[in-house]
């Protein structure tokens, strides 16, 4: 695993939001709650494209969990409203029911309502399982507390099989064609990849922006789903949704390493755990990207990555063989929209230091919206409107 010349500096990018201007996603949030709430009589409460910014700002990075945690706090406030509410057993029976009512609230203040569910939301946990222990326990979301459908939209939003509205959303993301393609199964409706249509580029090439050069230790570090990692070739049972790479295409980094969500739920499948345990901010995700950009290897550094935390969790001693490879010093950019991912790069540099491997980590935020800035500002890391400034800051200081 040794290089000829190993980085003694290394550079991670997110993608959504820091690469890429996330369109795509943005635009199937709202179209996915827009087809749920019209189905009730609510369309008029769709949120805005402020609303996926808000849950960033608190950590909760997949749409999959800002979806149905927005929903229920729509539902909570409709039900704050009266008339008292029955039992339902699912969506669909509940949106029946509300199609025949009125006295809706004329809007949602979602910003109190994502505070309230988030600020405090476990580490380690899906963020949407997570707020329905709490409903569950009658600690949040007051006006849903008992009732069955309350499962239905909080829990299995990682499954397109279980959740409808992942399933509506994943449809929205890929395409109909796609999404038949990847899971097997009819497409909810027709739609065209909005990855496809909306998705911009945010690091620009030339005069105008810094793009990283062939020769740069760096590597891509995101929640996206994607393709397992290259060069691995053991079979798992799971699905892989290819939503990181067109990304990286878009900005012509096609061929950069890429530690996204896929190559974690790759590496779960494959060691019998749970890929929340990896995905970040897990430290998990942030060493592998670390050790990609290093070695330039995706799935040697992502089995690296996991032995050394591995390793570390058991108290275990050093292992120079496993170090091999590996510079002595490593200053490590990384560039982030939300506080959770420089967390987890933080937690990665730790490890590395408990296995003698000197490290420093500099972070450089993206944002523009203002509860992101000051998230950011909270962890005390310099924050830019775009990656092309905070680029040409991080290679000015070296």
């Amino acid at each position: 695993m040794a290089i000829d010349s190993p980085a003694k500096c290394v550079y991670l990018f997110d993608v959504d939001g820091v690469l890429v201007y996330p369109g795509g996603y943005r635009k199937a949030v709202e179209a996915t709650m827009r087809y749920f709430l019209a189905g009730m009589g609510l369309e008029h409460l769709t949120p805005d494209e402020r609303v996926p910014a808000w849950f960033e700002a608190y950590n909760v990075t997949i749409e999959w969990d800002m979806l149905s945690i927005g929903l229920a706090i729509v539902l909570n406030e409709v039900a704050g409203m009266g008339p008292e509410w029955g039992r339902f057993e699912d969506l669909d029976a509940l949106s029946r029911w509300l199609r025949t009512r009125s006295g809706h609230p004329e809007a949602v203040d979602y910003r109190a309502g994502i505070e309230a569910l988030c600020a405090g939301l476990p580490a380690g946990r899906i963020p949407s399982e997570a707020v329905f222990e709490a409903v569950k326990a009658g600690t949040a979301l007051l006006y849903l507390h008992g009732q069955p459908f309350v499962e239905s939209l909080l829990v299995n939003t990682r499954d397109v099989y279980h959740n409808a509205i992942t399933r509506v959303f994943q449809n929205y993301v890929l395409g109909s064609a796609t999404f038949e393609q990847v899971y097997g199964i009819p497409s909810p409706l027709p739609a065209e990849s909005y990855l496809s249509r909306y998705d911009q580029p945010a690091l620009l090439p030339g005069a105008n922006g810094c793009l990283p050069t062939p020769g740069m230790a760096m590597a891509v570090y995101t929640a996206r789903p994607s393709l397992p990692p290259r060069a691995a070739t053991q079979p798992v049972d799971r699905l892989f949704s290819p939503e990181a790479e067109p990304a990286l295409a878009l900005v012509g980094l096609q061929d950069a390493p890429l530690i996204a969500s896929g190559r974690m739920h790759y590496l779960a499948a494959l060691t019998g755990n749970p890929p929340e345990a990896f995905v970040k901010p897990s430290p998990v995700q942030a060493l592998a990207a670390i050790l990609a950009a290093a070695l330039q290897d995706e799935w040697e550094a992502i089995q690296l990555a996991y032995r050394l935390y591995a390793r570390q969790q058991d108290g275990a001693g050093l292992d120079t063989e496993l170090l091999r490879g590996l510079p002595e010093k490593m200053r490590i950019h990384v560039f982030e929209d939300s506080s959770g991912g420089i967390a987890g790069v933080r937690q990665a540099a730790e490890i590395l230091r408990d296995f003698s491997v000197e490290t420093e980590v500099l972070g450089w935020g993206i944002a523009q919206e203002a509860l992101k800035v000051e998230r950011l500002q909270a962890i005390h890391v310099p924050v830019f409107p775009d990656i092309n400034q905070a680029l040409a800051a991080a290679l000015a200081a070296g």
